[in-house]
């Protein structure tokens, strides 16, 4: 256990306003000395508005011909915004309801619209053409083989239920996305723990600097659920690779469901960013610092990657000018 975690459960509730004054004045000793590897100047602009704020700033600085990729979707909002302000837009989601869903979303749009967004149904990974089984409920509900119970972070075994159809989807490899459009202006992830696998498949766009912006979901919990390596933060990997290829990073706010122990976001401020096995840890002993009997699900952020020489010469948004003031 980290010295953090001791310090928290030594600490009253009362007691806390000067664990909170220890650990910002050495979070600030680190930063004064150059030390952080990861950056919070934009830590209170949340994700969803990074990404909108960017797609502001590549059109007013003349990027719209580059491309947009959203990989990871719900629902095809962000794919369709991105399209509407003049963006080539790749969006990629390999559950077969998901990927309907999307589908419907993209089809109530224009024929601009349309002609602008492309569609795959790939799970992104590390090869290209191979296959991964789904499973799909009568109700339409998609999930992977080994599955996982993301609310009670267990694995569900489901590949002996006979109501469940069992769907193939192709993997892709990301970099065959970017590599034959030249250059991609922002990719954004949100796999629930799978982004080591989406990244696996990126290495020649990222080694290059083909992608300017990426934004990623950042769990450790789901990211160590979907490898079946519990406690072991191997998202440490992902960000580590970010580093080696020279891009910047930075740490956006920290999240939890709205059904998290309450007061933890008293701590939020003072992840260590000088280390990234300590900044991954971090999200686990948050857990151990507000121990719940019912919530398991832990904490997360998103960071956002940037390449090296990718500017904003004239921002105007509040990312932008973040982004901006961070470089002086």
């Amino acid at each position: 256990m980290s010295t953090f975690c001791v310090l928290v459960m030594m600490y009253a509730e009362e007691e806390r306003e000067v664990l909170h004054i220890m650990l910002e004045t050495h979070q600030e000793k680190q930063k004064a000395l150059g030390l952080l590897v990861l950056r919070d100047d934009i830590i209170e602009i949340s994700a969803d508005q990074v990404f909108q704020d960017l797609l502001q700033e590549g059109i007013s600085k003349g990027q719209a011909a580059g491309i947009v990729m959203e990989v990871g979707m719900h629902r095809a909002t962000q794919c369709i915004n991105a399209a509407k302000v003049g963006y080539e837009v790749h969006c990629v989601e390999p559950s077969p309801n998901s990927f309907q869903r999307v589908e419907q979303d993209v089809a109530k749009s224009s024929t601009d619209l349309q002609q602008k967004i492309h569609l795959y149904q790939v799970a992104a990974g590390s090869t290209s053409e191979e296959v991964v089984p789904f499973l799909v409920s009568a109700q339409g509900k998609g999930v992977q083989e080994e599955g996982h119970d993301l609310w009670a972070m267990a694995e569900q075994q489901l590949h002996n239920d006979t109501s469940l159809q069992v769907i193939q989807v192709p993997t892709m490899r990301l970099d065959d996305i970017v590599l034959p459009n030249l250059q991609a202006y922002i990719l954004k992830v949100d796999t629930h723990g799978f982004e080591p696998t989406v990244f696996s498949g990126l290495t020649e766009s990222l080694e290059q600097h083909k992608i300017q912006y990426v934004l990623t979901e950042f769990w450790p919990r789901g990211i160590d659920l979907s490898a079946g390596k519990p406690d072991e933060c191997i998202g440490v990997e992902m960000l580590e690779d970010f580093l080696i290829y020279n891009y910047t990073l930075y740490a956006l706010p920290v999240m939890a469901d709205s059904a998290a122990p309450r007061g933890w976001q008293s701590l939020a401020a003072y992840r260590p960013l000088y280390d990234l096995q300590e900044y991954c840890e971090w999200y686990f002993q948050l857990e151990y610092a507000f121990p719940s009997t019912h919530y398991r699900m832990g904490y997360w952020s998103n960071i956002l990657a940037v390449a090296p020489g990718a500017t904003l010469p004239s921002p105007q948004t509040k990312t932008g000018k973040a982004l901006a003031e961070a470089n002086l």
